[in-house]
């Protein structure tokens, strides 16, 4: 049989238009997973630089300590987003932690229809043992 080429003029068209949502679903959840991979990398980052300078400092108040450090780095710049400490802290065992949150909001949105908030919360620890 000889397929009649008129009736077939449309057919790229329509399944391009029936795939082309799935297409834009898949391109937003790699850029949105992309974006808060680099934001928690950076919080885990900023929160091992925190502990190291609390274990620099061991005869400051730690909490003080990495309040001020981390208001050094956000006035600096060079931040995506802007960290919260949480804890700092020097045990007994002389090891600094430093816990650190940040609200990373999503670049696209499309994972907020899902959450419903448009952003996630992130939490990354740090520690660094105090010399001398």
């Amino acid at each position: 049989k000889k397929r009649n080429k008129e009736n077939e003029s449309g057919q790229a068209m329509v399944e391009f238009a029936l795939l082309l949502p799935l297409f834009v679903l898949i391109i937003a959840i790699i850029i949105d997973f992309g974006w808060i991979f680099s934001c928690r990398n950076q919080l885990v980052n900023i929160s091992g630089e925190t502990a190291r300078y609390v274990a620099l400092h061991p005869e400051d108040d730690p909490q003080t300590t990495a309040q001020t450090y981390l208001d050094t780095r956000i006035a600096n710049g060079g931040l995506t987003g802007t960290p919260i400490l949480v804890t700092a802290s020097i045990d007994s065992n002389k090891i600094a932690s430093v816990t650190l949150t940040e609200d990373a909001k999503y670049l696209t949105g499309i994972p907020g229809i899902v959450t419903r908030k448009n952003y996630i919360t992130l939490k990354a620890t740090g520690a660094m043992p105090v010399i001398g």
